[in-house]
């Protein structure tokens, strides 16, 4: 079994993820030429999509003459950069087996899964790979050395042959970490997609797939789940930002797929609420970081309420559902939250409220704030 720990971005164009592969970074430490796979999969599931709600996949994969089936298990989606558990076996041919995988991997009560499960969509794409070896100190002096595997699929998900026939297109970067740490994913993310519409996508091909049929991902909505009891205020801050950022990530792939400008008003209203937490936690962050931040988000709604106006009058379908500057914005924003970069700045006062629990934190004024919290905690979760 292996952990696969892998940042996606979404391309609305091409071009982008080209210009991405091609970035000087890429060119000067890539081992070799490079490759290109043609990829098929079929996935499978039960009748009922137990794996589905289980939040796993399974599928038979061809790559030229070779046959691989996986298994996903469920695991952490974040702001592009998701980890989870992932098992694979050689394949003499594209039939399933399911008498390979342990009866421990599989969902609790899924009985005789030989006999239930079938093919509910396949993949179709081209990757194109790079191998990036970054010698210590490439990215940031004190990193030491990491290797990075860069793919650029294109192509499309589709029921073609099983269901009645849907298709929607594949154009995606996959950065996986093979040695190093998840924070040196960001950092050349932030270096090699700048000036580039390359969004953080929470949302799978497998996940995908299971919309073209109708049905939700599966995936659990990251929320603060309210005020926890001794829980520290900066715990209690981290999971708020992860899932505001997750509320504004799910409700881009959503605009992006459906085109309901009701999506692009949720995308403000994730802005608002990250404004609002740096401002409910004003003491736990560095002057200069609040300012930033604040910056960015009111710069980021300019741009949405622009973007509404044009929806209000026109096609969404002609509408961008984000563009470079959200996509670095975001970016930026996810690594900040996964690396606790409000740290880089603390002195001696903002350990000591961040380690204070939430009620001494926030004092006389904790049911006003949990009334807040909990609205959130719906709201994000939708």
């Amino acid at each position: 079994m292996g952990r696969e720990v892998e940042l996606k971005l979404m391309a609305r164009e091409a071009q982008a993820a080209e210009r991405f592969l091609g970035h000087a970074l890429i060119a000067r430490y890539a081992q070799g030429e490079g490759e290109a796979l043609q990829l098929s999969s079929i996935y499978y599931d039960t009748p009922n999509f137990e794996l589905r709600d289980k939040g796993m996949a399974l599928r038979v994969r061809r790559s030229g003459d070779r046959w691989e089936q996986t298994l996903k298990t469920a695991g952490t989606s974040q702001g592009g950069l998701s980890r989870r558990g992932e098992w694979q076996w050689a394949l003499a041919g594209p039939e399933l087996r399911p008498d390979l995988v342990d009866g421990a991997l599989w969902p609790p009560g899924l009985k005789e899964p030989a006999k239930r499960l079938r093919a509910v969509f396949r993949t179709d794409f081209q990757r194109d790979i790079r191998r990036i070896a970054l010698p210590a100190g490439a990215l940031e002096a004190e990193r030491a050395s990491v290797l990075i595997e860069a793919a650029w699929d294109r192509g499309h998900i589709s029921t073609q042959g099983i269901h009645p026939e849907k298709v929607e297109e594949i154009c995606e970067v996959e950065l996986e970490l093979k040695q190093g740490e998840p924070e040196a994913l960001f950092d050349f993310a932030l270096a090699a997609a700048a000036g580039l519409a390359l969004f953080p996508w929470d949302m799978s091909k497998a996940e995908r797939g299971y919309r073209l049929l109708g049905l939700s991902s599966g995936r659990k909505a990251a929320s603060p789940g309210g005020l926890c009891v001794g829980e520290t205020t900066e715990a209690l801050f981290l999971s708020c930002m992860n899932g505001a950022i997750g509320f504004w990530i799910r409700k881009v792939e959503r605009f992006y797929h459906a085109g309901a400008c009701e999506y692009l008003r949720d995308t403000l209203a994730a802005i608002q609420d990250m404004g609002r937490l740096l401002s409910f936690f004003r003491p736990l962050l560095h002057d200069e970081d609040r300012r930033a931040w604040d910056s960015a988000f009111g710069h980021a709604a300019e741009r949405l309420r622009r973007r509404l106006g044009i929806v209000s009058g026109a096609v969404a379908e002609t509408v961008p559902a984000w563009d470079e500057a959200d996509a670095a914005m975001v970016l930026s924003m996810v690594r900040w939250v996964y690396c606790r970069g409000w740290r880089d700045r603390w002195d001696v006062r903002h350990r000591r409220m961040a380690s204070l629990p939430p009620s001494l934190f926030f004092g006389e004024r904790i049911d006003q704030y949990k009334r807040w919290f909990a609205e959130a905690d719906r709201r994000w979760r939708n």
